[in-house]
């Protein structure tokens, strides 16, 4: 291991190993058991020779050395290899060859076994990066951040921070999580799917483009920490919705759901409910009835294609011929606040400058005298 890999993890005390059971291993045809010249029973090297419970127990006590830092790391990783290999071979194939000696409790997977030693463990992922030689960063559970702080415990938090709409615990974490060269990208565009999702879909092209940026300010400094810091940053501003990731953990919680078949649909769109009445203004110029009743565009915009729950949008303001306008459209056009808008938009149809100003200057009195009118019925009123 570098002097720099040996800086990611602080020193423990290491802990005594548990004293180990004796564990048999099958016989050779024709050998006693203990073919040694002293009688004494012998323990295998050979994980394929183990008894399940003794496979099981070799491999969490791999484990726990290497939570202890008992020895030389990548030694115990090499060693402990074969025994997990060995294991997910035996639960993959079970059921399927006679041949292993084994005594596993029957329908126990790979991926139940590991779950059931999380604690020990770690994730399936992890699991499966050591199986597959990728040991960079295969070792969460030992590995701390420069605070001292475990580097799950720290990704966690960074997590919690973006639900929470914490920016300052969010930048922090990331911050310790960047400078033991954890791929914080990965979790920034995972936070930006799990967390924010649908509620903001700018938000994973904006990490997508910070990554990229990222990547051309790598150096010696450390100007790239500026991009995962306004990452961050955006993903603890963003409205969140975890909707998609919801509908993952239910399929997952709910594996034999299947949808419903097309009798099961027109079963259902049977059963008695209450029809919604139907509203006046559905019967518009788009429906043979509506056009009966002699409804054309006008009721369209008036009545049909009034929305209940309109944003703050400023809505298309068309030229108009303001001479035209009446005293209501005036005011309503005020209190829009399109005034100014609709005057440029006018006004944007003339290219001789005397006209146009003439045009706006008549605008401006015109709606001075409304104001002054207004405001005089507006006293009377009161």
């Amino acid at each position: 291991m570098t002097p720099a890999t040996k800086k990611l993890f602080r020193a423990r005390p290491a802990t005594p190993a548990p004293a180990k059971k004796l564990v048999l291993a099958r016989p050779a045809a024709g050998a006693g058991v203990g073919a040694g010249t002293s009688g004494q029973l012998t323990r295998s090297n050979d994980p394929a020779d183990l008894e399940y419970l003794y496979l099981d127990e070799e491999i969490s006590l791999g484990f726990r050395r290497l939570q202890a830092y008992a020895g030389d790391i990548e030694m115990e990783i090499e060693r402990l290899v074969p025994y997990l290999r060995e294991m997910r071979h035996r639960l993959t194939s079970q059921g399927k060859r006679s041949d292993h000696l084994t005594s596993a409790p029957s329908g126990l997977t790979w991926q139940a076994w590991v779950e059931s030693k999380k604690a020990i463990f770690g994730s399936l992922s992890t699991v499966n990066r050591l199986l597959a030689g990728k040991r960079k960063d295969s070792r969460p559970w030992m590995t701390y951040t420069p605070d001292g702080t475990l580097v799950e415990v720290a990704r966690s938090a960074a997590q919690k921070a973006v639900r929470d709409g914490d920016e300052t615990a969010g930048v922090y974490w990331i911050r310790q999580l960047y400078l033991v060269n954890r791929n914080v990208w990965k979790m920034l565009a995972t936070f930006a799917v799990e967390d924010i999702g649908i509620a903001d879909l700018t938000v994973k092209t904006h990490i997508l483009e910070l990554e990229q940026l990222a990547s051309k300010c790598e150096d010696a400094r450390q100007s790239d920490l500026l991009h995962v810091i306004t990452a961050m940053t955006i993903c603890c501003r963003a409205k969140k919705s975890r909707a998609a990731d919801n509908a993952c953990v239910w399929l997952r919680e709910n594996p034999t759901y299947t949808p419903p078949s097309p009798k099961e649909i027109e079963g259902v769109a049977k059963m008695e409910t209450v029809q919604p009445a139907i509203p006046d203004k559905v019967y518009d110029m788009h429906t043979n009835e509506g056009r009966r009743m002699g409804r054309g565009l006008e009721h369209f915009l008036k009545e049909a294609s009034v929305l209940a729950n309109e944003s703050e949008v400023q809505p298309f303001v068309p030229p108009s011929d303001w001479t035209q306008c009446t005293a209501a459209e005036v005011d309503a056009t005020i209190a829009r606040g399109q005034a100014k808008a609709k005057v440029a938009a006018y006004l944007g149809h003339f290219k001789d400058e005397e006209v146009k100003t003439r045009l706006h200057e008549f605008v401006q009195e015109l709606m001075a005298e409304f104001l002054l009118v207004k405001a005089a019925a507006a006293g009377k009123g009161n």
